[in-house]
């Protein structure tokens, strides 16, 4: 903590930009939200703003932050909340794309260069080129969500709004787009983070590492009290394993989770507390 503090003072450039970065990639996810739920309400950037912040603290508190849905639910009508689902599924699903096929492409760039995983080049790329060629096309041409839903709502005499759940192959182009976006702003704060601690890292091992890192905390499942742990371990093993200390990958893991969760988690708290004042007052 002395070394961080001390680096820190001597890269606060990097924390503030960092700091920044972090307001784009919650941008982008309001962005998201707010353009996709137009099919069924159209919110007002700062009710979008309020959705994303409230879903933050209960996200927190679930596993795999899946709570969020609650926050994002909060002005949508009760009629359209299977659509609401049904967008924010896709939206979860697309971020979910991302982190898997950069993940995947990370091992595949590893195991080249370093032959650790102990399969040829040929068949580390073909399975995993394999892999995201599958999850693309379930991805486009999937519908198991939509029948699900559409299931429940028949199940529950629930029909209103049925006919919006809709996504065209383009709608699924852009979510996917935006969520890569948000992707590489999630890898290069890390990459920042990291190179406060270790300014000779190439932003190449950099990249893998972040990669590796994001793949490895989606794909174990974890709550609210051990989510900040398994980060910071899997950053730490990440980090060794190309050849620095573990410890400043678990540092640049906890200056991250701070910055773009703890943060907007306080914001939202505000929120809450906002929301809670107007329902009493009847505003």
């Amino acid at each position: 903590y002395s070394e961080f503090f001390i680096a820190a003072k001597a890269n606060l450039h990097i924390l503030i930009t960092v700091f920044f970065l972090m307001i784009l990639n919650w941008g982008l996810e309001v962005y998201k939200w707010r353009y996709f739920t137009i099919k069924i309400k159209e919110l007002t950037f700062l009710q979008s703003i309020k959705s994303i912040l409230i879903g933050i603290i209960a996200g927190i508190f679930t596993p795999n932050r899946l709570g969020e849905l609650g926050g994002r639910l909060l002005y949508i009508n009760s009629q359209h909340r299977s659509s609401a689902i049904y967008i924010n599924s896709l939206c979860s699903i697309s971020q979910l794309i991302a982190t898997l096929i950069f993940g995947l492409l990370a091992f595949t760039v590893i195991n080249e260069k370093l032959d650790y995983f102990q399969i040829s080049s040929f068949s580390a790329n073909t399975l995993s080129y394999l892999l995201i060629g599958i999850i693309l096309f379930i991805y486009f041409k999937g519908n198991v969500l939509r029948k699900i839903i559409l299931k429940l709502n028949t199940m529950y005499n629930n029909t209103n709004a049925t006919y919006l759940l809709q996504f065209t192959t383009i709608d699924r182009v852009k979510l996917l787009i935006l969520s890569i976006l948000r992707y590489f702003v999630f890898c290069i704060q890390f990459i920042l983070l990291l190179f406060i601690f270790i300014p000779e890292l190439s932003f190449s091992n950099g990249l893998i590492s972040a990669c590796s890192i994001f793949l490895l905390t989606t794909i174990i499942p974890s709550g609210w009290i051990s989510d900040l742990p398994v980060r910071t371990t899997l950053a730490f093993i990440i980090i060794e394993f190309i050849g620095y200390s573990g410890a400043y990958g678990s540092m640049a893991s906890i200056i991250l989770w701070v910055i773009n969760l703890f943060f907007p988690a306080l914001v939202g708290l505000a929120v809450i507390k906002d929301e809670k004042w107007r329902q009493q007052h009847g505003k």
